[in-house]
């Protein structure tokens, strides 16, 4: 089954996975209608599923092409400032975090179950500025990371550098910026993960004519 968006045709896509932020694809598809709002990418040679939202694009030469980026595509909404106070532990970091997000039209990730979270504030104030900037204020002060994940929900927590092994074809190393093409036969290796030994920093998987490329790029 060929990759798709929306169950249309890809021609070509490239994804971009940081340690920190949001995932992005660049994509190419087999449509001359505009592509907007929610996007799923399913790509069967790794088994994946991708959720996100177009963020910009247009029709050119009988084709689609754009950017897609992980989750709602709202981090850069512009919150208003809030003062928060609690009683009694009821304050939580993850209930300041939640919030951030849900205003902002985003979702944490169940998978965020860092103690750090538990962190119970007196009180705390949001600022007037854009939901990232709120986001990454909040996790500078816990020393957690955050990023999108693949079902398009937001991630906060610390590395566990999970190991992982895929079956992997080595296609080149570059030591120049510590990295190695590879073919890869599921979706498993992600930044925060550790493959053949190493910490996996960033991951770009290239998708064309149905054949998957993967640059892995390995934590100093």
């Amino acid at each position: 089954m060929p990759t798709t968006i929306n169950n249309i045709q890809v021609i070509s896509l490239a994804i971009t996975m940081p340690l920190v932020g949001l995932w992005t694809a660049d994509v190419s598809i087999d449509s001359s209608k505009p592509l907007t709002g929610s996007a799923t990418i399913a790509i069967d040679e790794l088994m994946a599923s991708l959720v996100g939202t177009v963020a910009r694009g247009a029709v050119n030469f009988g084709r689609w092409e754009g950017r897609i980026v992980g989750g709602a595509g709202k981090l850069s909404t512009v919150l208003p400032a809030k003062a928060y106070r609690g009683q009694q532990g009821e304050l939580t970091a993850k209930l300041v975090a939640s919030d951030i997000l849900a205003a902002a039209g985003e979702t944490l990730s169940p998978q965020s179950t860092n103690p750090a979270l538990r962190t119970a504030f007196p009180h705390w104030v949001r600022s007037e500025r854009p939901a990232v900037d709120c986001l990454e204020m909040l996790t500078s002060r816990l020393g957690l990371t955050w990023r999108a994940l693949a079902d398009g929900t937001v991630w906060l927590g610390t590395e566990t550098w999970d190991a992982v092994s895929p079956k992997w074809t080595l296609m080149e190393r570059r030591p120049r910026d510590d990295s190695y093409e590879a073919a890869v036969e599921a979706f498993l290796v992600t930044p925060g993960t550790t493959f053949d030994g190493r910490k996996v920093s960033r991951v770009q998987h290239l998708v064309e004519a149905s054949k998957v490329r993967s640059t892995l790029w390995f934590a100093p």
